[in-house]
């Protein structure tokens, strides 16, 4: 979600860290001692829950060149077919990648032999977003060399990158005027303020899965920290674990920290930045898609 023009900033409230880096484009020490605490903290909870699930056989299957064929029927597919599936982000596509995921985990597969053309369903999973409602859609995509399996690669990659053009076009349209800026700066604000609401927004969510706008920002091998606009998952399973999947490392659940810090609730978690080798660590306030929406990016 970061641009390099007109990038959005965050604004007050928002915590202290944040403000920091915009103004200063550092850490004190502090910052970064409880960035390590929380990175260590993550990475033995990671192996926990790896040794927990080498035990008991629970692990996500994967297919050995790390994609899925095509469903067999119209029935439908597994969240795992659409999770490991998702596209790397590149070109600030982590938004469409986040929404087109969550919308076809949470919507319903139609049962004819239909195949569905990307842009309107593009249309449709984006107008789901500024909605709150849930699309109806073909097992099938009608590409260009011929329908693909909606929770192909191929398809998803069509999907994101027509469901990303769609958000970057309001956004470009709402920063041309002090008016969309305002509007942007409030949105941002309104941040989910706790845990205890982080975990309220996941239970009242069908699948427990849903998109969320994050600011914070990103540090990488050398040390080094960028401020960031970002659009993940976050999930919460059965035991009550929250794992994230991040469309810069998709594919698997990473375990993240969730906790509150006075002015929202931050999450850690730790992955590659898309394609580079680079292993980074991220650190996010979290705010709602639903609010997001409705007060920047719904047209009046």
């Amino acid at each position: 979600m970061a641009y390099n023009n007109g990038r959005m900033k965050v604004p007050p409230p928002i915590a202290a860290v944040l403000l920091a880096v915009a103004v200063a484009g550092c850490y004190t020490k502090a910052d970064v001692d409880r960035l390590e605490q929380g990175v260590q903290f993550y990475e033995d909870r990671a192996a926990e829950i790896q040794k927990a699930v080498r035990e008991t056989d629970n692990g996500l299957p994967r297919e050995p060149d790390g994609s899925v064929g095509g469903c067999d029927s119209p029935a439908g597919f597994s969240p795992t077919e659409i999770l490991q599936n998702m596209p790397v982000n590149s070109e600030s596509r982590c938004v469409g990648i986040s929404l087109v995921a969550a919308a076809l985990l949470e919507g319903q597969m139609l049962t004819d032999d239909e195949a569905d053309d990307p842009a309107t369903l593009a249309q449709q999973i984006y107008g789901g977003a500024l909605k709150r409602t849930a699309i109806r859609y073909h097992a099938r995509v009608a590409l260009d060399d011929g329908a693909a399996p909606i929770q192909s690669r191929a398809a998803l990659e069509k999907l994101s990158t027509m469901v990303a053009d769609l958000y970057k076009q309001r956004h470009m349209e709402l920063i041309a005027t002090d008016k969309g800026r305002q509007r942007l700066r409030g949105a941002m604000a309104k941040i989910v303020t706790s845990a205890a609401e982080l975990d309220a927004m996941l239970d009242a969510d069908p699948d427990k899965t849903d998109t969320f706008f994050c600011v914070g920002m990103r540090r990488f091998p050398d040390g080094t920290f960028k401020d960031t606009n970002h659009a993940i998952l976050i999930s919460k399973n059965a035991s009550g674990e929250k794992v994230v999947y991040d469309p810069n490392d998709p594919g698997t659940p990473i375990v993240c920290r969730v906790q509150d810090i006075g002015d929202g609730v931050e999450v850690t978690w730790k992955c590659r930045y898309r394609d580079t080798g680079q292993l980074t660590t991220q650190r996010y306030q979290v705010l709602a898609r639903e609010t997001f929406f409705r007060l920047a990016l719904a047209k009046e």
